[in-house]
């Protein structure tokens, strides 16, 4: 059904919206890694920011008002939305197949329902790069393409964005000091300074052009995950070694010794030995602009840590 056939989501004063005018945003998995970035650049750009959570929230920016819900009941979420103009989703289920698909992929058509009662003018969602119908009998995946087929056939305008490797991912592959990569990884990555797609996002709101696509993000320079993180432990643990871990090995340490915590992160290990990097940036360039931040410049950025 096309979006013409719909009743139209209230529309914020057009001038204001063309002029990036200062909105109220919640964001929804505020406390995960790439929430609180969302949550950081958006006040830092004058917005208003909502941060919805599960639990209790500390340490946020001045003026960052926290709402409690939870997108697997959505009788919570009416009222941590109410004011909001626009919502940011960034949501994680875990490890487990049926909480990501409650969180992932059922919290998100919640939310979408929720945002057209409320009368909400865009949602944004961070995807990934996988998830695409032939990688969906992956759980995490799998919940990723249903969730932006609900977002993108909902009442409230939507923009989607599918990043490939943050740069700030790095600091999970470290391990009492060392460097763990998981599996050889031999293709070429473009890592994304989490920054610069925050305020990609933020600005997306204000952008017609925005409104119902899918954007592939990578940033601009290119290097293997190897490299990428032997130049991370450089700037933030000198001398630190790093060591490959093959999958075959690490799936069933992941089984017998860590309960499972490691699933999703070998899960998505695996496709990217097998696939590398799938992501066309040129739309989200175009559209966007370049990545602001070289990969240096992050580097300089980073804390001394200990060994």
């Amino acid at each position: 059904m096309d979006r013409t056939d719909r009743t139209p989501a209230p529309q914020q004063d057009p001038q204001a919206r063309a002029s990036g005018a200062p909105r109220t945003i919640a964001v929804i998995g505020s406390t995960g890694q790439l929430g609180r970035s969302a949550v950081e650049v958006f006040a830092a750009r004058g917005h208003r920011v909502l941060a919805v959570a599960r639990g209790r929230q500390t340490d946020l920016p001045a003026g960052v008002e926290t709402r409690v819900a939870d997108v697997t009941r959505p009788q919570t979420l009416p009222g941590a939305l109410e004011g909001a103009e626009a919502v940011h989703l960034s949501l994680s289920g875990g490890n487990d197949p049926e909480q990501i698909r409650a969180v992932e992929d059922e919290g998100v058509r919640h939310v979408a329902r929720a945002a057209g009662q409320l009368g909400i003018t865009r949602i944004s969602m961070i995807s990934g790069m996988y998830a695409r119908p032939e990688f969906a009998d992956h759980p995490g995946e799998g919940a990723k393409v249903r969730a932006e087929q609900h977002l993108l056939a909902a009442r409230t305008p939507a923009t989607v964005f599918r990043p490939a490797f943050f740069a700030e991912t790095l600091e999970s592959f470290v391990q009492n000091g060392r460097g763990m990569l998981l599996g050889p990884q031999p293709h070429t990555l473009h890592p994304i300074i989490s920054a610069d797609l925050m305020d990609a996002i933020a600005r997306s709101y204000a952008m017609p052009q925005a409104q119902d696509r899918v954007f592939e993000v990578t940033g601009r320079e290119p290097m293997t995950l190897k490299s990428a993180l032997r130049r991370y432990l450089e700037a933030t643990r000198p001398g630190a070694k790093v060591t490959v871990m093959p999958l075959w090995f690490m799936n069933p340490v992941n089984r017998l010794f860590m309960k499972g915590g490691l699933t999703r992160a070998l899960d998505t290990m695996g496709l990217m030995q097998a696939h590398g990097e799938i992501a066309d940036p040129t739309t989200y360039f175009q559209v966007f602009g370049e990545q602001t931040t070289p990969f240096d410049t992050w580097l300089e950025q980073q804390p001394v840590r200990s060994a």
